[in-house]
């Protein structure tokens, strides 16, 4: 049998329609690039679905395991830098918890201070009085209409779960979209017979505007989750990764005592795969496969390749595609973050009690301040270093490190492109390429939008088919 009908049992088409094949005993060899949960999840559910047939994972990655769940060592503690937390509703990710071993920090709760414009405090949250004030200044039904906004799209995202479950399919971000969109009794409330689609063609900005939320919560409390989340503004932001912004800030955190990058560590290990630290730098299409040529080891074949790290031309290390794959489009934006083992200087917000600053100016520099718990953190585990993190728009000067912190032991600056620029949509990037049938690219599910819960769905839809 040709290695074009064997491929077709393994893996269908890349979110495309499933079909009920049969399984050749040939062994078959698919390579992954890159190491992060989408390459991890993709590894597992390759594995799990065909425990008992003749299958080689090689995962390429000449950096650490992870790729933007990334830790650094600061004062003698690890902390995370990367995907840093994960809402009680991602489900895959609490699967793959369980499934590992792990165990969860839940007790991430923070005393959060939110800075406006000419750094006037807004709020300074202690417990109940936080509260109070935003009651006061946006109103509970303004508060409660959000809550439910949020929910309501809460609600529609979890049917994801159940779509993946059954088998079904989608091909791009637009499918992904429209598949979790809501039914006709809904569409009152997003317009549109597309429904989440549309609310990709406008800011999270100009919806809210739209529904008659007032602007100051847009300005201020919805400008926060876009600009500690993503980087970005409620002007740029398009609707459907805002919702996702705002569901991230509504709701239980968790992370994992270790650090989230285990959970890609031990899906590997536990997927059986050849990890290979070495970096990619072409694809050849020959025959029913490819080519993949390595900096030290030459080429080696595979009948299939998952491209798990994105592609975009501000991002792609020099790897070489088919002349006939067209350009990936889109960029990444880029967020500095700067981990300082300090002491805060007593002058910044002398009347500021919280460890957690979120800055809703567009026009600040910075995004977020917050005091770092460790990743083997533990609520009985004593005292831990004063160690911070600052996401900003561009690299501090020493000036402005100093008016934060009086002493500074140590620091770690790290430029992210951690997510992309959503000032453009590019939500019909296919998962496959035309006339490649066994070539797959599953990032461009970050234009719905980016999370390590939708790197982890875009992994397991790569790998669903029917038996």
């Amino acid at each position: 049998m040709k290695r074009t009908s064997l491929f077709l049992n393994l893996i269908a088409q890349l979110w495309t329609s499933p079909r009920r094949v049969d399984i050749a005993n040939d062994s078959l060899r698919v390579a992954i690039i890159g190491s992060g949960i989408g390459g991890a999840s993709t590894a597992f559910f390759l594995r799990q679905n065909f425990a008992q047939r003749p299958l080689s994972i090689d995962v390429y990655d000449p950096g650490s395991i992870g790729g933007r769940m990334a830790t650094v060592e600061m004062a003698g503690r690890e902390y995370e830098v990367g995907g840093s937390v994960i809402h009680s509703r991602n489900l895959l990710m609490k699967q793959f918890l369980e499934i590992v071993g792990l165990k969860p920090n839940s007790d991430l709760n923070e005393r959060i201070a939110i800075i406006g414009k000419k750094d006037e405090v807004l709020f300074n949250e202690l417990p109940w009085i936080g509260s109070l004030q935003m009651l006061y200044r946006y109103g509970p039904m303004t508060l409660m209409k959000l809550h439910y906004f949020i929910e309501s799209m809460l609600k529609e995202f979890h049917k994801i779960y159940d779509f993946l479950d059954n088998g079904q399919s989608f091909n791009s971000p637009r499918d992904f979209i429209l598949a979790i969109s809501p039914r006709p009794k809904r569409k009152k409330l997003l317009k549109g017979s597309d429904s989440f689609v549309n609310l990709t063609k406008i800011s999270i900005g100009d919806l809210l505007h739209q529904m008659d939320f007032p602007s100051n919560l847009i300005n201020e409390l919805v400008s926060v989750a876009m600009r500690c989340n993503y980087g970005q503004s409620v002007k740029d932001v398009h609707a459907f990764v805002g919702m996702v912004s705002l569901a991230g800030s509504d709701g239980s955190l968790w992370s994992v005592r270790g650090g989230n990058k285990l959970i890609p560590e031990r899906l590997l290990k536990q997927s059986n795969v050849r990890l290979l630290k070495e970096n990619i730098t072409d694809i050849q299409s020959v025959g029913d496969g490819y080519f993949l040529g390595t900096e030290k080891r030459g080429h080696r074949f595979y009948d299939a390749v998952v491209i798990a790290t994105p592609l975009t031309s501000d991002i792609n290390a020099g790897l070489s595609l088919p002349d006939d794959i067209p350009k990936v489009p889109g960029k990444y934006h880029l967020t500095v973050t700067t981990i300082v083992h300090g002491t805060r200087n007593p002058e910044f917000f002398p009347e500021v009690s919280a460890d957690f600053f979120l800055y809703s100016d567009d026009d600040s520099v910075i995004n977020s301040i917050n005091l770092l718990k460790p990743v083997d953190y533990s609520p009985n585990g004593g005292d831990y270093p004063s160690v911070w993190k600052i996401f900003s728009q561009r690299v501090l000067s020493e000036d402005e490190i100093y008016r934060i912190f009086s002493v500074v032991h140590s620091k770690k600056v790290i430029p992210w492109l951690a997510y992309p620029d959503y000032r453009a949509t590019h939500i019909k990037q296919g998962a496959s390429f035309p006339n490649h049938n066994h070539l797959y690219y599953i990032n461009g599910i970050e234009w719905a939008a980016s999370a390590m819960e939708m790197s982890a769905i875009g992994g397991k839809k790569y790998c669903k088919y029917d038996v």
